[in-house]
């Protein structure tokens, strides 16, 4: 985790001799080659992609489970037949959600494994 998100990092492939541009500073889109609305439209796609192949694995996926992004107040996981992603603006509310999700986990009962794809 990334604090609960996606880092998509591009980068422009450069061979090793070329020195037109400063290899410590990040550049701007290049917009020849691939401009920011094209960027832009590239992360949205991508998300996209991940957000429908998370959606093909609820069939398939039978135990529940939760992790937690502890800077962010996030906790997240699957229950109930859905993946959930949940903030909380303040770290005791982040807490109670936490305990109230640990307890869950110890009365749940042994669940088969996943299948296998």
């Amino acid at each position: 985790d990334i604090k609960g998100g996606v880092n998509y990092r591009l980068y422009k492939l450069l061979d090793d001799d070329d020195q037109r541009f400063d290899r410590r500073v990040i550049q701007r889109p290049f917009a020849e080659e691939f401009s920011r609305a094209e960027i832009n439209h590239f992360v949205t796609f991508m998300h996209g992609y991940l957000e429908g192949y998370f959606e093909t694995l609820k069939p398939r996926w039978q135990r529940w489970f939760f992790r937690t992004v502890q800077c962010e107040f996030i906790v997240y996981g699957f229950r109930h037949g859905r993946f959930f992603n949940r903030s909380y603006p303040t770290e005791a509310s982040y807490r109670k959600a936490l305990k109230k999700a640990e307890e869950r986990q110890k009365l749940a009962p042994a669940q088969p494994e996943e299948t296998k794809v």
